[in-house]
């Protein structure tokens, strides 16, 4: 077992999700306006314990770190794709034309048999140069594939 590891419970998990919430509840308002937002449209959408604990993982359960990796998802989220889409998970049909063309165009490699400091795969992509019409295509791109793989689409 990695130093990095987190040995998980269910009360553990709890405890987290708990510490987390009431993390960003104790953030300033300016920092969290994107997520306030979500909130205000989906309380259970930012709740959601499976969608908590991928921030939790992303930094070994410092609730504090995961807490502004939240925050600042939202406000990507946000300025790439609308208020309308705060409040659910991005899937192809959020795309247009130009943005799915990034993701087609984008290489991959996904490599089961190399593992993180958590045991969970490795994956990486990169995209030729200039093959996106726009940065915020390539950005929605990007932000679309690791969502996906995070949430565990493997089709992303």
């Amino acid at each position: 077992q990695n130093a990095n590891t987190v040995e998980e419970s269910p009360e553990m998990i709890s405890r987290a999700v708990d510490d987390l919430l009431n993390h960003i509840e104790k953030m300033k308002r300016p920092q969290k306006r994107a997520y306030e937002l979500t909130r205000l449209m989906s309380p259970r959408f930012v709740r959601d314990q499976a969608f908590l604990l991928m921030f939790l993982r992303a930094d070994f359960f410092d609730v504090a770190k995961a807490a502004t990796r939240l925050v600042n998802n939202f406000q990507v989220k946000l300025d790439l794709f609308g208020v309308d889409r705060l409040a659910k998970h991005i899937t192809w049909d959020d795309m247009d034309e130009d943005d799915r063309s990034s993701v087609l165009d984008c290489s991959s490699q996904y490599y089961p048999e190399l593992k993180d400091n958590a045991g969970r795969a490795v994956w990486a992509a990169w995209m030729a140069k200039d093959t996106y019409k726009t940065h915020e295509n390539n950005f929605r791109c990007s932000y679309y594939i690791v969502m996906g793989l995070m949430m565990g689409n493997d089709n992303a």
